[in-house]
C-alpha cells in the first residue's frame, strides 16, 4: 500500500509540473496557463492577407472566453473559433514604410503575445498616367482589357516622356471579365479584385499570366509569381511579386484613358 501510495504521488507531481517557453519547471496551481505553440515573431508581405498562429491553453474555466487584440487596426478580424488557434487579417501595407505592431491571446490572467512585423514593397511608386484598351474577346466569349500602367515619379507625364527622362516603370496587364460593354454605357475597367491567373482564364475577374508584364526603368524585362489589382471607383492599386523576388506596389487616382477597340 506504501508503494502504491508514493506511485501515485510521483504520477500526480509529473501531471502537476510542466515548463514554461524557456524551459523552466512550473507547478500547475489550476490557474490557466497558456503558451505559444508557433512562432511568436511574425514577418508578413506587405499585401497582407488570412493568417493563423498557434498557442496550446490549459485549465479553461466552464463559460470562459478567449479573446484576441491589437492596438493597431490594420490587424484585425480575430477569429477564436477553435481553441488552440487564432486566425486574423492583415490589412494591405500601402504606407511605403515597414510597419510593426503586436496581439495578444488571452483567457482570464493568462495570455500569449505575438510580435508582427509587416514589410513595404520592394518598388513603390504612384501614377498620373493609365491606358487601358477594351477588347471583346471572341475566343473566350468574354471582355478583355489591356491595362498598361505607368508609374513615375515625374508627375502627369505620358509613358514616352517618362521614359526620355528616366525613372519609368511599366505593368502592362491583360485583365479579363464576363462583364461587356454595352452600348451607351461609359467607358470603365469594371470594378472589382482581379487576380493573377497562372494557367488560364477559368475565374473571373482575373489578370492573365501569359500577357502580363514588368518592365524596369533600366529596361528589364519581367514577369509576376503572383499579382493582384484592386479597382475601384477613383483608383487602381496593383501589388504583385515579380519573378526576381522584389515585391511592388503600384497605385493610381483619377480617370484613366480608355480605348475601345472593338469595331
Amino acid at each position: 500500500m506504501k508503494r502504491l501510495f508514493m506511485l501515485a504521488a510521483m504520477a500526480f507531481a509529473v501531471i502537476a509540473t510542466s515548463c514554461d517557453n524557456n524551459g523552466h519547471e512550473i507547478v500547475d496551481d489550476g490557474s490557466v496557463k497558456m503558451s505559444t505553440v508557433s512562432e511568436d515573431i511574425l514577418t508578413f508581405v506587405f499585401w497582407g492577407g488570412e493568417h493563423k498562429s498557434y498557442y496550446s491553453i490549459k485549465n479553461i474555466p466552464q463559460d470562459s472566453v478567449i479573446v484576441a487584440r491589437s492596438a493597431d487596426k490594420w490587424i484585425n478580424s480575430f477569429n477564436m473559433k477553435n481553441v488552440g488557434e487564432v486566425t486574423y487579417k492583415i490589412e494591405p501595407n500601402d504606407s511605403g514604410v515597414e510597419r510593426k505592431t503586436s496581439f495578444v491571446v488571452s483567457c482570464e490572467d493568462a495570455a500569449v503575445e505575438y510580435f508582427v512585423t509587416q514589410e513595404a514593397a520592394d518598388v513603390t511608386c504612384k501614377a498620373a498616367y493609365a491606358l487601358c484598351e477594351y477588347y471583346a474577346d471572341t475566343t473566350s466569349e468574354q471582355a478583355h482589357y489591356d491595362l498598361v500602367f505607368s508609374l513615375n515619379d515625374l508627375g502627369s507625364v505620358k509613358p514616352e516622356v517618362a521614359a526620355a527622362e528616366g525613372g519609368n516603370i511599366s505593368y502592362s496587364l491583360a485583365l479579363y471579365t464576363k462583364e461587356f460593354i454595352q452600348p451607351g454605357d461609359p467607358l470603365k475597367i469594371p470594378e472589382g479584385v482581379y487576380r493573377l491567373d497562372p494557367s488560364n482564364r477559368e475565374e473571373y475577374p482575373v489578370i492573365y499570366k501569359t500577357n502580363s508584364a514588368c518592365t524596369m526603368a533600366d529596361g528589364t524585362n519581367l514577369t509576376f509569381k503572383d499579382a493582384y489589382l484592386d479597382v475601384t471607383k477613383d483608383r487602381l492599386v496593383f501589388r504583385a511579386t515579380t519573378t526576381d523576388g522584389r515585391t511592388h506596389l503600384a497605385t493610381f487616382y483619377g480617370d484613366h484613358e480608355f480605348v475601345n477597340m472593338v469595331q
